[in-house]
């Protein structure tokens, strides 16, 4: 569906003491270019010959004079063409819209072309170029002066004997040892202490 209802309508005038009017029902009113309501008498100015109104669509080019010899059939031809209009309209738009769609995917097709070709000139491009590197042109081959450091060099660290639980023999309770060994052994620092565990 292309939208909602729109009506309009045309009003002629009175006729035999009654207004006369016809209405346009289209889903596209504002695509169509509506002629005013007209009469067409007989020669002696007495009798109707006809009801008629030149009804255009701007947007596929159409012209149409609607005409009848009664206000009712002229309202039933009209909703006959409107509706037909309608249905080309639509129609219309979907081709419209194929072809918009079928150009936009040439130009895409295109673009991509465009790409892939780019693409494949990256390594030919590359194969043509010699990216072979100079690996002796890098070296350096200056003399090296050697320099002494202001500082000295730092010393390696003596290894310190993780300390040993004393044991005490029974000559050591004997002869007063114990208390010497028990000394010794708990002035070591802790965290020499600490590493053994």
């Amino acid at each position: 569906m292309l939208g909602g209802l729109g009506v309009c309508a045309c009003l002629l005038g009175l006729i035999g003491g009654k207004m006369a009017s016809v209405t346009f029902e289209s889903r596209n009113v504002e695509h169509l270019k509506i002629g005013e309501l007209n009469i067409k008498w007989n020669a002696s100015g007495t009798r109707i010959l006809r009801f008629y109104i030149d009804v255009a669509h701007q947007t596929l080019g159409l012209h149409k004079e609607v005409s009848a010899p009664e206000l009712s059939i002229l309202q039933n031809k009209i909703d006959v063409l409107m509706q037909q209009w309608d249905a080309k309209l639509e129609a219309y738009q979907i081709k419209q819209t194929v072809v918009r769609g079928k150009e936009e995917a040439d130009r895409a097709t295109v673009e991509a072309e465009i790409h892939r070709d780019a693409i494949r000139n990256i390594l030919k491009h590359t194969l043509s170029i010699d990216d072979a590197i100079n690996w002796n042109g890098l070296k350096d081959k200056s003399t090296y002066v050697s320099r002494k450091f202001p500082e000295p060099a730092p010393v390696e660290p003596q290894e310190i004997p993780d300390p040993v639980e004393p044991r005490i023999s029974f000559f050591d309770v004997i002869f007063g040892a114990k208390k010497r060994k028990l000394e010794e052994y708990e002035n070591i620092p802790v965290w020499i202490i600490n590493k053994q565990g």
